[in-house]
């Protein structure tokens, strides 16, 4: 999947995570941006973002992935 593939919210999410060293979905939906989103959707944003392996997950944080 290609980054012109992802969706606003999916994008917003990857940006999130590769900005933020400790992301997390908690500190996703209290940041400012994201509270125009439902949890559900970021949560299905977070998903996409894993089952396409261009995010991991580490216990409950993410980190882009780089390999």
């Amino acid at each position: 999947m290609g980054f012109d593939e992802l969706s606003e919210v999916e994008k917003s999410v990857l940006e999130f995570v590769m900005h933020k060293r400790d992301a997390t979905i908690t500190a996703i939906t209290k940041n400012q941006y994201f509270s125009k989103y439902s949890l559900s959707t970021i949560k299905r944003a977070v998903g996409v973002l894993l089952s396409n392996e261009i995010i991991t997950a580490n216990q409950s944080i993410f980190c882009t992935n780089t390999t």
